[in-house]
């Protein structure tokens, strides 16, 4: 079964009443937000006036 067609048989499930919301579920279990991992400090600009030391 592909992702799309997984993703609408939850969305109708939810809709119906049958199964619980991934949001409600998160915010029930305390889950989500521990396994975020920290951003990556991607292309940081070093300050002014600083210096390479090679070897």
């Amino acid at each position: 079964m592909g992702e799309r067609t997984v993703g609408r048989i939850l969305a109708y499930l939810e809709r119906e009443g049958r199964v619980e919301g991934v949001a409600r579920f998160l915010a029930r279990s305390g889950g989500g937000r521990a396994r975020l991992r920290a951003r990556r400090p991607y292309a940081r600009r070093k300050p002014r006036g600083y210096v390479v030391h090679l070897g």
